[in-house]
């Protein structure tokens, strides 16, 4: 079966106008080689976007599918590179931090004491999460202590 045809003739178009839909067409990535394909397309175009009667148009779904789609990409770069920066900033303390703890350690002779402090420590971390208590900061520890 063929498509039903009509004739409609357009003898000028707004110069503006045209280069609009033209740039309509490239930013879609398409190319058409007549005039009359460019104005067919449009029409089209926007008829499928204006038949809002259903909300099964499949043309519509795509197009705000492929707008959720780009905002999540770009929601996904941005948090990525955040978790990133954030990633490297916690190696980073957490080497300074195991040297340090390296250095205090090194003063014992026993090393089962070194094991079994080090043991302590990660049991009383893990109670602490477990318990919803933030880490203390090394200004917290210092006036618990002089207290």
């Amino acid at each position: 079966m063929s498509k039903k045809i009509s004739v409609a003739a357009l003898r000028e178009i707004d110069a503006d106008l045209y280069e609009r839909l033209e740039k309509i067409i490239d930013a879609k990535g398409l190319k058409m080689k007549t005039k009359k394909a460019v104005l067919t397309y449009v029409l089209e175009d926007y008829a499928n976007i204006y038949n809002l009667h259903e909300f099964n148009n499949p043309y519509l779904i795509e197009h705000i599918r492929s707008i959720i789609d780009a905002a999540c990409k770009r929601t996904e770069n941005h948090l990525g590179g955040r978790l990133t920066k954030l990633s490297m900033e916690n190696a980073i303390n957490l080497g300074i931090l195991n040297r340090i703890i390296l250095d205090y350690f090194n003063k014992y002779e026993d090393k089962e004491e070194v094991h079994r402090l080090l043991n302590r420590y990660r049991q009383e971390a893990v109670e602490d999460l477990q318990h919803n208590v933030k880490p203390k900061s090394y200004s917290d520890l210092l006036k618990e202590h002089n207290e």
